[in-house]
């Protein structure tokens, strides 16, 4: 794409710049790592559409400034939000470890009717583990179900049983424990740390057969070690 200043130049050479030409700039300084000449392009922008919005949005997940980031959330119409919009907007919160503002956030998602998606849920089971909210995870995992992950398109499954293991695990779900992680061995057939996921959760659970069973699994598939 070039240089952020190749970028201006191409911008401030341009008359009475449309809405298009606005928001790309928007986007691709959000990208070029320049939040400050985002933050003011955005602002210049008329009649900003949700892709302008989203891109700000982005920019400041990207410099760690997710408050800002949910600041701006809260001033878009509601009527330009989508799934996207709301996913995106949590995502930035679960990132940066604000567990308390994106479960108030997921809350208000529910009550304005928007269906929640694999990004959404990955997300609520990474801001509760990182902010310590156990018990919130493991309430919205069981809203995760197997079927759910597997209908999933484009997220990556392993992470996905991988975020559901841990709150089944404490809550001693076995079976759903013991789901999550083979499907994460399943996933991720020569990575070490998915096996021993599976023989924690049976070491959890007394089940010294199935430790068993996983170290000469990984013994036969010469699974390295990292």
């Amino acid at each position: 794409m070039g240089s952020l200043r190749d970028l201006k130049d191409m911008f401030f050479s341009i008359n009475n710049p449309d809405l298009v030409t606005q928001t790309t700039m928007v986007v691709a300084c959000a990208k070029l790592g320049d939040i400050k000449f985002t933050r003011q392009q955005f602002e210049i922008t008329l009649d900003r559409d949700v892709i302008a919005w989203n891109a700000m949005k982005a920019g400041y997940v990207r410099f760690g400034e997710p408050l800002n980031g949910l600041e701006l959330f809260n001033a878009m119409e509601m009527k330009e939000k989508n799934v996207y919009t709301w996913s995106g907007a949590m995502g930035g919160l679960a990132m940066h470890g604000y567990g308390k503002e994106y479960l108030d956030l997921f809350t208000l998602m529910q009550q304005e009717n928007i269906t929640p998606n694999e990004v959404t849920f990955l997300s609520i089971l990474k801001a509760c583990s990182v902010a310590g909210l156990v018990e919130e995870g493991w309430k919205h995992s069981k809203s995760m179900t197997k079927d759910f992950i597997q209908s999933m398109s484009c997220a990556p499954i392993a992470e996905a049983w991988g975020a559901l293991l841990n709150p089944n695990r404490i809550y001693k779900n076995v079976e759903m424990a013991k789901l999550a992680s083979r499907k994460m061995e399943e996933s991720e057939a020569n990575n070490e740390g998915a096996y021993v996921e599976l023989s924690n959760v049976f070491a959890d659970f007394k089940n010294l057969n199935g430790v068993d069973v996983v170290r000469h699994k990984m013994k036969s598939k010469a699974v390295v070690k990292n």
